[in-house]
């Protein structure tokens, strides 16, 4: 399940503990919709995520850079440390807002 609330940002929490291929083309969808509909900082909360594949990987680097490059801020929290080991061993952490 994802949710999203948009108060000083929109903020999507996804409710899913394990982000993989199948389910990537809907989280991918609803990112660039809600990109397209609000002009604000977005946050991505990975609060019940505990694993996500490379196609999951592959595709926040995708939405991360469509983000800068149309001038928008992206911030990814409640990463788990499992994830955030991820990112620091694919060397990634450094394209993304970590909190």
């Amino acid at each position: 399940m994802i949710s999203i609330a948009v108060n000083g940002a929109v903020t999507i929490t996804i409710a899913m503990k394990l982000l993989t291929i199948h389910n990537s083309t809907e989280l991918l969808k609803l990112l660039l919709e809600a990109a397209h509909q609000y002009d604000k900082e977005m946050v991505l909360d990975f609060i019940n995520v505990s694993s996500l594949d490379s196609t999951v990987i592959a595709m926040l680097v995708e939405f991360n850079n469509y983000m800068n490059e149309n001038k928008k801020k992206l911030t990814l929290v409640n990463l788990s440390p499992f994830i955030k080991k991820t990112f620091e061993i694919l060397h990634i952490t450094k394209f993304f807002n970590i909190k």
